[in-house]
């Protein structure tokens, strides 16, 4: 397996505090689909295989779902990491046939790592 990990946001819902992005949170420089178009082409190519979003919140990426299937349509397996949060009904109809894993991290209670902002 060829793997490429992603995070197209630094964006999140939560504050936790050991959490690499936290700084981040509000950051709105998202990654645009189209622009990382070309390098996934070409990753297929090279015989990459599979393709992890992360972030911040992937589910706050606006993109998520196009990317997910435009790399799936090249061949690429497919999972996101989540904190859950964000997982409803209609997420989960959209999901289900464009990712292959969905991975929730669980770091412990919210007074102890994470605050809503």
């Amino acid at each position: 397996m060829r793997v490429i990990e992603i995070h197209p946001t630094h964006r999140c819902n939560l504050k936790c505090l050991h959490c690499y992005s936290a700084g981040h949170s509000n950051s709105a420089e998202d990654l645009i689909p189209e622009d990382i178009e070309g390098f996934f082409r070409e990753a297929a190519e090279l015989g990459y295989n599979f393709v992890g979003v992360s972030g911040g919140e992937p589910l706050l990426w606006d993109g998520l779902y196009a990317f997910l299937h435009d790399v799936r349509e090249l061949g690429f397996s497919t999972a996101i990491t989540t904190n859950g949060t964000l997982i409803d009904e209609s997420s989960v109809k959209q999901l289900r046939d464009h990712v292959g894993l969905v991975s929730v991290s669980v770091d412990g209670p919210p007074e102890q790592h994470a605050i809503k902002i």
